[in-house]
């Protein structure tokens, strides 16, 4: 999003419908999917199975709360600052782009880690146990083993 905020900024300084409607439609079309799609892969693999509905959710909720709550008054703040101008706003971005960027660089890496068990012998170990376990063929009542009749 970053990126698209040096363009963005002096196109809406223009005060032209026009010139306006094509800034947000560009950066509608590229940078929100750039800018939302990465993260839910990666918050995906951020926690286990088990926890992981409310781990994204609880993550995606407090950073609406405290970003979507408080950016308008620092963005207000730099504003009055400069005087008006948007590059006060293109640098706001730019600094929340670096502490995303920050936090990303801080996060564990999640590759390669099982996401559905956790282990003390190691998550690759762990992900062969369970891989056995859903091999191995069960008996159930009615003489069909594994879901499908008896002798097939």
């Amino acid at each position: 999003m970053a990126a698209f905020a040096g363009p963005f900024f002096p196109l809406a300084d223009t005060r032209s419908p026009v010139l306006i409607c094509l800034a947000l439609v560009v950066v509608m079309a590229f940078g929100h999917g750039a800018a939302f799609g990465p993260p839910a892969a990666f918050y995906a693999e951020l926690f286990s199975a088990r926890v992981r509905c409310s781990g994204v959710s609880i993550d995606d909720q407090a950073g609406s709360v405290v970003l979507g709550g408080f950016t308008p008054m620092p963005a207000t703040s730099v504003i009055l600052w400069s005087g008006g101008p948007s590059w006060s706003l293109m640098l706001l971005v730019a600094a929340g782009a670096l502490v995303a960027a920050a936090t990303r660089v801080a996060a564990p890496e999640t590759f390669r880690r099982s996401s559905w068990t956790r282990s003390r012998a190691g998550p690759l170990r762990a992900a062969r146990r369970v891989r056995r376990r859903s091999r191995r063929r069960t008996e159930i009542p009615g003489g069909q083993v594994g879901g499908f009749p008896a002798g097939q």
